[in-house]
């Protein structure tokens, strides 16, 4: 059996897409998955079950969340190993004041991170960003609602990628 970190995209944010942790765990069983733990109320979980391509796990549990709940969410899935990896690349810990304003950049596939480069001109004077070999990183001290680039990034590659917070990226490690 393996690890692995599920991030759903867009879950339990403002009033859509509602969905309960009790039925997320639910579902995640009934898939057969095993020592399921979920994280806040935001559609984080830490699961176990046969090793696996990330990616088909992804559209499993995508295709269950539709067929169980009807909404359309967007599933990203990291192997434990590589989660770890990920907190290891983060070279803007020592810029980042707030951790709730450091988000690590989560994408189904690498050459979404890549292209986020493009978007760097949009980057404020106080904001940080960096690109790793498994996730990208970006501070905005003033906010994600306050950032162009954040406001560019989840507009022009949206559904592809996800993010979460340096304190919730804390906590899911601590689960680990």
């Amino acid at each position: 059996m393996s690890r692995y970190i599920l991030l759903l995209r867009g879950v339990n944010v403002g009033k859509g897409n509602r969905l309960p942790m009790a039925g997320l765990r639910n579902l995640l069983e009934l898939r057969g998955f095993t020592d399921i733990a979920t994280i806040l109320n935001s559609g984080n979980a830490i699961f176990s079950a046969d090793a696996g391509s990330v990616d088909d796990l992804a559209d499993l549990i995508s295709a269950d969340i539709s067929n169980t709940f009807g909404m359309n969410i967007h599933a990203h899935v990291v192997a434990a190993g590589q989660f770890r990896n990920i907190i290891s690349e983060n070279d803007l810990l020592p810029v980042a004041s707030d951790f709730s304003r450091l988000l690590v950049i989560f994408a189904r596939k690498s050459s979404a991170i890549t292209t986020l480069a493009e978007s760097e001109q949009l980057l404020m004077p106080e904001e940080c960003f960096s690109i790793g070999k498994n996730a990208a990183y970006l501070y905005c001290p003033k906010g994600i609602s306050e950032s162009r680039f954040a406001t560019a990034m989840l507009g022009k590659y949206g559904k592809s990628l996800t993010t979460r917070n340096w304190k919730t990226v804390l906590r899911i490690t601590a689960l680990l």
